[in-house]
């Protein structure tokens, strides 16, 4: 999105950005989940088979100030960034005791 000429930006869930803001507005959100994703790699080395629910209240803090009651919303994007990740190679999916999904570094 970086390289098209994008004049005005209208995301669903925030103001609309027009001229330079645009550009901005993107490299911002790339950078933010460019520190999902580190955030996500040292969470993997520090807890090796974590859940998405572990994931999300550890890191949602450290992320953001919403109200912690609205972290489940915080699932579907961060899902997206470990989905990307396990495409790529770097995480390995696996399951729990319970059945729930776990992620690990791939080594």
């Amino acid at each position: 999105m970086l390289a098209m000429d994008i004049d005005t930006y209208s995301g669903a869930h925030w103001p609309v950005q027009k001229g330079a803001a645009v550009g901005e507005f993107i490299r911002e959100s790339r950078n933010f989940c460019l520190l999902v994703e580190q955030k996500l790699l040292d969470f993997a080395a520090e807890k090796p088979g974590f859940t998405l629910r572990e994931a999300i209240e550890t890191l949602g803090p450290q992320l953001g100030s919403w109200p912690q009651d609205t972290n489940q919303d915080f699932s579907y994007g961060m899902l997206g960034n470990l989905d990307r990740l396990t495409r790529r190679g770097i995480l390995i999916t696996d399951r729990n005791q319970d059945n729930f999904m776990t992620w690990s570094l791939n080594s």
